[in-house]
């Protein structure tokens, strides 16, 4: 689905960054009104909320280097997705449980 001209006139930075780890907030606070800059701004959240759990669980010795590389991976991956689908106006969903989670989100 694709945003209305006015939401992305208004909204199209503040998606994109909305995916540069703690930026989503900015996202959120200050774009209360435009519906596109929040349904981005709570993807980044729960992407930036992913890439701070890996790192807490990296101080597990092995595994836990293991699972923040493919962590960061990972969402390096679904962040530039999702900057270039805002860029477009377009919005996308982040694949399973992820997306869910960012459309209860309740800010």
């Amino acid at each position: 689905m694709r945003a209305n001209d006015e939401e992305l006139e208004h909204g199209r930075f503040f998606a994109v960054i909305a995916y540069l780890g703690i930026l989503s907030l900015v996202a959120i606070i200050f774009k209360k009104s435009n519906n596109f800059a929040v349904f981005h701004g709570k993807q980044g959240l729960i992407l930036f909320i992913w890439e701070v759990g890996a790192l807490v669980v990296s101080i597990i010795p092995v595994v836990g280097s293991l699972i923040l590389g493919v962590s960061l991976l990972v969402c390096f991956i679904f962040s530039i997705m999702g900057i270039v689908q805002a860029w477009l106006g377009v919005y996308w969903k982040l694949p399973g449980a992820l997306g869910r989670w960012a459309e209860q989100l309740e800010l």
